[in-house]
């Protein structure tokens, strides 16, 4: 029986790029968030306050969906706009929420 129904889907299998249109329809990319002015003069402030050694609590935008990630700021890069927390590299524009924990 399990032959049987391995042979329905064996056509499938001979269509070019068939594996690949599978994969992508199960890939899904959660859209993008557009923060207000408000918002941004926020994240700025809270930018300006870090030093290394902060423990924050980060979400932001990798690989098409949104990552919450707390640590340590281990460097900060304000001309570039880009923060280390603890192995991550994450860019300003890149962060939809930032919290100092501590």
């Amino acid at each position: 029986m399990v032959n049987e129904r391995a042979k329905q889907f064996m056509a499938f299998m001979a269509l070019k790029g068939y594996e690949d249109l599978i994969a992508e329809a199960e890939h899904y990319v959660e859209p993008r968030l557009n923060l207000s002015e408000d918002q941004l003069e926020i994240m700025n402030r809270t930018f300006e306050k870090l030093h290394k050694g902060s423990i924050v609590r980060v979400s932001y935008y990798v690989d098409d969906s949104y990552v919450i990630l707390t640590g340590e700021v281990r460097k900060i890069k304000p001309e570039e706009r880009i923060i280390f927390v603890n192995t991550e590299s994450i860019f300003l524009d890149d962060i939809v929420d930032l919290e100092v924990v501590s």
